[in-house]
């Protein structure tokens, strides 16, 4: 259970997930936070959390925010490609998103999240 994990405090330097949090979100996204949340828990401060992913940072606008934390001291998106014959509607065009965040050290500053990551779309100017 994702939202539930066995594991003790702050027990890994590396999380990575490939399509839990896509399943959630099509399925039962009010446990998508939850899950972040445990994520940030059993992290060790530094530690990276990598989620591949079809949705890009502003469909993905939770895993930025976990709920009972400060947030995280690094944050990077990169697409990667269209991935073989995946169908439309996927992320939007069958790519595939790599999200890569860092917890911060203890008294690190958490810089703001961008309007991508807020989940907000782009201001026309």
């Amino acid at each position: 259970d994702a939202t539930k994990m066995s594991f003790d405090d702050a027990a890994f330097d590396l999380v990575v997930e490939k399509g839990t949090l896509d399943a959630l979100y099509t399925g039962a996204s009010h446990l998508v936070a939850p899950a972040v949340d445990e994520v940030w828990r059993v992290l060790r401060p530094g530690g990276h959390f990598v989620s591949v992913s079809f949705g890009d940072a502003r469909s993905r606008s939770q895993l930025f925010r976990p709920p009972s934390a400060p947030g995280w001291a690094q944050r990077s998106t990169r697409k990667l490609g269209v991935a073989g014959d995946l169908p439309e509607g996927r992320g939007r065009d069958g790519s595939i998103f790599v999200h890569v965040l860092r917890k911060p050290q203890p008294g690190e500053a958490v810089p703001p999240l961008t309007e991508a990551e807020r989940g907000e779309r782009p201001r026309r100017r």
